[in-house]
């Protein structure tokens, strides 16, 4: 998308029994990606004000179970094509390979 991203996150254990927080994790996503997007638009930060990538705000859900899951797999891979950013077919073909990635 071109103006927002959609993941679906299982957060990783930093130590026993205690996992990164969801602001952490995007914290990290966030800062390392605007700093990638910056280099490639040769923005260095000698401005007074570096442009800004990302809004500070996110909308998070818990997916508790495999049929959520599905369902928001689906509104993720077909939410480019109901844009007109992609055809449907190359959506299929990408879920396809994607799905067979994913391990639930």
């Amino acid at each position: 998308m071109p103006d927002h991203v959609h993941l679906i996150l299982q957060p990783l254990e930093k130590t026993n029994n205690s996992f990164y927080s969801l602001a952490e994790i995007l914290h990290s996503i966030k800062s390392y990606s605007a700093n990638q997007i910056n280099k490639m638009l040769k923005n260095t930060g000698k401005m007074p004000v570096p442009p800004k990538v990302w809004l500070d705000e996110n909308y998070d859900r818990i997916i508790r179970d495999n049929n959520e899951f599905q369902e928001k797999m689906n509104y993720i891979i077909n939410n480019p094509a109901k844009t007109n950013l992609v055809e449907a077919a190359k959506i299929i073909n990408g879920y396809t390979s994607l799905i067979s990635l994913i391990t639930y």
